[in-house]
């Protein structure tokens, strides 16, 4: 619960440190996008098994559910995802080393994307997936846990560069206020 209130701190305090470090923004984006593409695309994966593209496959209790679902259907869940790829709008900076940051960024967004639509084609004609049942929304939450995996390991990879990239890019000295 403290996550939820605690958020507009989090991110005001973001936006102040990244003011003084222009080049934190692309990675600043990247590790916080996935707030909102990681529920959207739950949500549209949910959508996948509500309107019956899905085939159920194994019914393990009344909250929780297997599914295949046909890759062609699957894939189209994972539009959000090109929100990682806006990093690389901070290309057309005058700062160097902000469009150093947008490349870094915006490549890990691109491989985020690239990543997660290899493991589906991967699978096969078809993609496992299961879902639960959530008692208090009422709604049934479709994901599939090797992409879920694979975002985590992605997701720690950027975070790892956002903390490396200053002292591995000599960037322009921060601005003083």
């Amino acid at each position: 619960m403290y996550f939820i209130f605690g958020l507009p701190y989090l991110l005001w305090d973001a936006w102040k440190w990244c003011r003084a470090r222009p080049y934190a923004w692309p990675f600043l984006w990247i590790l916080l996008i996935p707030i909102a593409t990681v529920p959207w695309t739950e949500h549209l994966l949910s959508g996948l098994v509500d309107h019956g593209s899905c085939v159920l496959v194994q019914e393990c209790s009344v909250f929780e559910k297997s599914w295949e679902c046909p890759v062609q259907n699957v894939l189209p869940t994972l539009l959000p995802g090109l929100l990682n790829l806006v990093p690389f709008l901070w290309l057309s900076s005058r700062q160097r080393g902000v469009r150093y940051a947008a490349l870094v960024a915006g490549t890990l967004g691109a491989v985020r994307v690239a990543v997660l639509a290899l493991i589906y084609v991967a699978e096969g004609s078809s993609v496992a997936m299961t879902s639960d049942y959530n008692v208090s929304t009422g709604f049934e939450i479709a994901t599939d846990s090797s992409t879920h995996a694979a975002s985590r390991i992605l997701w720690v990879v950027s975070l790892g560069a956002a903390i490396v990239f200053p002292w591995l890019v000599k960037t322009d000295p921060p601005r003083k206020e």
